[in-house]
């Protein structure tokens, strides 16, 4: 509500798990009507893109904005974001600050970047969910949030929605996004999990683009280092070395035989993580026969 340019309206999305905070919140939602069309939504199939997906429905406007509850928008984030949207754009994307345990840093997207068509497979180079704009239509036509992400759900969203239109950029800061302990961040499961469907679900893309395969397994393996789990950083680590040395070679040879390269890629790699988690005794896991199965459905081992 203190934005110097006003949203058209407001969509509060409450979870409902909380009786005080909706208490709270019904409350300041009731005062902020005063100042805009504010909408309090209670959402009772909690789940990250679920809540996101229902509160957009309630959204007749053409361009959305998303606020996470442990993020903040600067006063000006409005006006600087719609003040020259070109033709075209499914998604206005701007630099915001980082708070981790009082130390702030600053995300700037690059710009040939995001104008590029490809890098937005190897790396999340648009930043969070809590900073850009998203056009209601576009976001409509590819279906909003994937539930099924446990993590990296805003980057899947901005590799569907790139195929609606261009993403423009406004190169201002218009906000901070909060990191700390209970965040997805700072999750390795869920972190893990989130890598592993970036790869399952957008595997056709890395199979035409291995240099952008490179470089997802080379962000795995910061996270593994991150988290200290030193046999997954080493086999991460080694694809990332083997996609890089040979995505030179597969940009020269024909589409079929890059197909076949990025599956046995993935198959190997697939089959690694099973053997990790079976030796790992201490989640009590086992491999399963019906587990030893490309994504998409042929047997691998």
């Amino acid at each position: 509500m203190n934005q110097t340019l006003l949203p058209a309206e407001v969509i509060v999305a409450d979870s409902g798990l909380n009786a005080d905070i909706s208490r709270r919140v019904k409350e300041i939602s009731d005062c902020a009507a005063g100042l805009a069309n504010v909408k309090y939504v209670v959402i009772r199939d909690v789940h990250a893109g679920n809540e996101r997906n229902i509160a957009a429905t309630h959204c007749t406007r053409k361009w959305i904005a998303f606020l996470d509850d442990d993020d903040e928008w600067y006063p000006e984030k409005v006006a600087k974001q719609m003040s020259s949207i070109p033709a075209g754009a499914s998604m206005v994307v701007s630099a915001y600050d980082i708070e981790d345990e009082g130390k702030v840093t600053t995300f700037h997207p690059k710009k040939e970047l995001v104008e590029s068509p490809t890098a937005i497979l190897g790396e999340n180079v648009l930043g969070c969910t809590s900073m850009q704009v998203v056009s209601k239509k576009a976001f409509d036509e590819v279906g909003g949030f994937d539930p099924r992400f446990r993590a990296n759900q805003e980057w899947d969203l901005w590799i569907r929605l790139h195929s609606k239109g261009s993403y423009h950029l406004v190169d201002e800061v218009v906000g901070r996004k909060h990191v700390g302990k209970n965040t997805i961040s700072s999750n390795p499961l869920r972190r893990m999990k989130g890598w592993g469907d970036m790869i399952r679900y957008h595997f056709k893309e890395y199979m035409g683009h291995p240099d952008q395969f490179a470089r997802v397994m080379w962000f795995v393996t910061m996270d593994n280092v991150r988290f200290r789990h030193w046999i997954r950083a080493v086999l991460s680590f080694s694809f990332y070395c083997a996609l890089s040395a040979a995505s030179k070679v597969v940009k020269a040879v024909s589409p079929g035989r890059r197909h076949r390269f990025c599956s046995l890629v993935f198959e190997i790699r697939h089959l690694g993580e099973l053997l990790l988690e079976a030796l790992d005794g201490r989640h009590g896991l086992r491999v399963d026969a019906a587990l030893l199965r490309h994504p998409h459905g042929q047997v691998v081992a």
